[in-house]
């Protein structure tokens, strides 16, 4: 069962890559292809993914819930542990319900002046909640999260090349091809 919000623009690639291992489909929706390379490569299928998403998978046979994020956080993702509960949403006003009180977060005024480095940790303004942090996938198995990094952007540098009209043109060819997949759509 998966609950999954945002786009996986290169859906087209993996899905025939998928085809070629023996996988079928019924619609011509990134949902789909997501579910199958999660079903096919577990969480190695986040290394193939270029989007921006969150996702969680509930696998039935081995009672585990498989949550991510996109490298750069752009699809939100909240949380929070109560008692033998695990409650996540898109939104932390989802998680309100949840909580036995609802008050700001005893670091209120640090995350408040502090936005840029508030928005790189997993704390929330919401005491009891807190943010799936970008790049990282998890387990929830046994009334445990156990979060794992898949991407830091500072392993994922490029050199640029070694002249002016070389780093134009790499630019430009980064642009466009980031312009033209993410013009596609499954709808």
């Amino acid at each position: 069962v998966m609950v999954f919000n945002g786009e996986i623009y290169n859906f087209i690639e993996i899905r025939d890559e998928l085809v070629k291992k023996g996988h079928v489909f019924k619609s011509q929706s990134d949902t789909e292809v997501l579910l199958a390379a999660y079903a096919e490569w577990r969480e190695a299928c986040l290394e193939k993914l270029n989007g921006m998403w969150a996702v969680a998978i509930w696998d039935q046979k081995e009672k585990t819930l498989f949550l991510s994020r996109d490298r750069f956080g752009k699809k939100p993702l909240f949380y929070a542990r109560i008692g033998d509960c695990f409650v996540f949403a898109s939104e932390m006003k989802a998680i309100y319900p949840f909580l036995p009180e609802v008050r700001p977060s005893s670091e209120f005024d640090w995350m408040s002046r502090n936005y840029f480095l508030y928005e790189m940790t997993e704390k929330c303004l919401v005491e009891g909640i807190s943010r799936f942090p970008a790049g990282h996938w998890g387990i929830w198995k046994d009334n445990t999260l156990k979060l794992h990094r898949y991407w830091n952007t500072l392993d994922h540098l490029i050199v640029p090349p070694p002249n002016y009209d070389e780093q134009v043109e790499a630019f430009r060819e980064l642009f466009v091809d980031a312009c033209r997949i993410r013009m596609r759509s499954d709808v």
